[in-house]
């Protein structure tokens, strides 16, 4: 057993990875202090008929609260050694501290106070080399096709829609009403259910296409007129629910609408401080120009975490490890429930679920742990801007005004810690960043937010 400072005894036994036992003995003079120090705070307050305050007899006030005194000497002497013992050898505790038998052992005056405790702690790991990491910058250039599509929606979106009495083209906005074969099981799912039918709804005939071939199938149809069209809809669709499946559909067109671009007038190039299209141009070519940088930077941060994961290996505390698990399986067998999958079929996938999750838990937090690890070890500081700029745009996406945003979570002890941490850790990943084999660092780092959006 180990004496500490001030006398305090504790030996310290790993059960398991992560697992730690303390057993402390806290010496009779420190029990003696604690017990005389909380019994003179209960004689200053307690006042009774006939004595002045302060001046209440030792042995009434002891008949009074003897067991509430004795109550708060354990529970002083469990959390004072405990602080000292987690500060002296310096331990990363991961969660609640289990007393042995589950309650604190009786206090004996003149003795010393002996008490065990059950705790899970973040164990000491090496950081693997993170400087020089051998990461490319894929910079995609943008193509002068690409900025003549780009041009052409800005154009479109200063154009109008009137209705035409002819066939459609593509190009056109269709009012349209439509059905289709679904199952009652398909119609039932919310995010599917637009896509199966609806009245009077717009359709346009060039890509993006709400619905995969709808502009061929649709173009030539006049006003009143319908068709029957099988549509199948790609494994990679956007709605999990219609993933791959084949439905016929019925569409009537109720209303054609041809479009009319915008006139170049130089008050329109003016709204967006250019001269005339070729100036637009060059504004969208720089946007797109600035959108590929930050593409770029995005994915060298994919590949810092993805070299980084490869080399941690620690073990996790196994308590921190399952909750985190059971929340995001809670999430997954959600997300399955929404997209129409029965309990049978949840029941059958649950346990690659849990597989799947429990592998990406255990990296995510190898790797969260290592970058604050990287951020202690190369002294990087949050600037209080940065934390400004977070809540400003956390706020932004509440729907909240910057005061009303900061005075709703000013008293949230785990949402600021929470967001200092994901901070530094974004300020470890651009540090590795910058520190690259041969690495271009022209692009602003990506604020935290960015980052979670493109993860």
């Amino acid at each position: 057993m180990e004496t500490l400072a001030n006398g305090l005894n504790a030996e310290i036994t790993t059960t398991a990875p992560c697992c730690i036992t303390a057993h402390i003995v806290v010496p009779a003079d420190t029990v003696k202090k604690t017990y005389s120090s909380i019994l003179g705070q209960y004689s200053q307050k307690v006042v009774r008929p006939g004595f002045r305050a302060g001046h209440t007899p030792r042995q009434l006030i002891l008949s009074l609260y003897g067991k509430a005194i004795e109550e708060e000497t354990k529970e002083r002497l469990i959390n004072q050694s405990l602080q000292q013992v987690v500060t002296d050898k310096k331990l990363r505790i991961a969660g609640e501290f289990a007393l042995d038998g589950g309650q604190p052992p009786a206090y004996q005056a003149g003795q010393p106070y002996d008490f065990t405790v059950k705790t899970e702690v973040f164990e000491d790991f090496e950081l693997p080399q993170y400087k020089g990491l051998d990461i490319q910058k894929e910079l995609t250039p943008v193509e002068d096709k690409q900025v003549d599509e780009a041009a052409d929606t800005f154009l479109r979106t200063h154009g109008s829609y009137a209705v035409v009495e002819r066939a459609a083209e593509a190009g056109d906005m269709l009012k349209v009403d439509y059905t289709s074969d679904a199952d009652e099981e398909l119609k039932a799912v919310k995010e599917a259910s637009y896509l199966l039918s609806a009245n009077n709804s717009w359709q346009m005939l060039r890509e993006p296409e709400s619905f995969p071939g709808v502009t061929a199938a649709l173009t030539g149809l006049k006003a009143n007129e319908s068709k029957d069209v099988a549509i199948e809809f790609p494994a990679e669709f956007r709605v999990d629910a219609l993933k791959g499946k084949k439905l016929n559909y019925h569409f009537t067109v109720r209303e054609v609408h041809g479009f009319t671009p915008a006139e170049l007038t130089p008050e329109l190039f003016k709204q967006y401080g250019c001269e005339d299209l070729d100036g637009m141009k060059a504004l969208l070519r720089k946007r797109m120009e600035d959108q590929n940088e930050r593409a770029a930077i995005f994915k060298m941060y994919d590949q810092i975490r993805e070299q980084l994961a490869a080399k941690l290996s620690f073990p996790l505390p196994p308590t921190v490890v399952k909750n985190a698990c059971d929340h995001e399986l809670e999430h997954a067998l959600e997300h399955l429930r929404k997209d129409g999958a029965t309990e049978e079929q949840i029941a059958q996938q649950r346990t690659a679920k849990e597989e799947e999750i429990k592998a990406q838990v255990e990296k995510d937090l190898r790797l969260d742990l290592a970058l604050e690890r990287i951020a202690e070890t190369e002294k990087l500081q949050v600037p209080p801007e940065a934390f400004y700029q977070y809540c400003y745009s956390m706020a932004q996406q509440s729907g909240m005004s910057p005061d009303e945003f900061m005075k709703k979570v000013s008293g949230n002890s785990q949402f600021l810690n929470n967001v200092f941490g994901t901070l530094l850790r974004q300020k470890a990943l651009d540090f590795i960043r910058e520190n690259v084999k041969g690495a271009e660092a022209k692009a602003e780092a990506a604020t935290p937010a960015d980052t979670a959006e493109n993860k």
